[in-house]
């Protein structure tokens, strides 16, 4: 988690996910390799083919998070935006 902005009424910061689109990517190549590999034997290319299925969800389901929270106003917020969209939590 970044800091984005600290000050005595204030705070955000941020959360990235360039550690999931990498871990997703390396299950997706992993996955794509055993496929390949597989020459016929069935077992291997449907190993294969779930390691690309959960690399491809790891992708999908990473969330980037920005919480922002106001001691005046007295409120915490939590946006989520990911590659299917984004969400407010207040």
């Amino acid at each position: 988690m970044k800091i984005i902005e600290s000050s005595p009424e204030r705070l955000v910061a941020r959360q990235g996910v360039l550690v999931n689109y990498l871990i997703g990517g390396v299950l997706g190549a992993v996955g794509l390799s055993m496929a390949a590999a597989s020459k016929g034997d069935i077992k291997l290319l449907a190993v294969g083919g779930v390691i690309v299925a959960v690399g491809g969800l790891y992708v999908l389901m990473s969330r980037k998070q920005l919480l922002v929270a106001d001691k005046t106003s007295g409120q915490v917020s939590v946006t989520s935006t990911g590659l299917l969209g984004t969400k407010q939590a207040a």
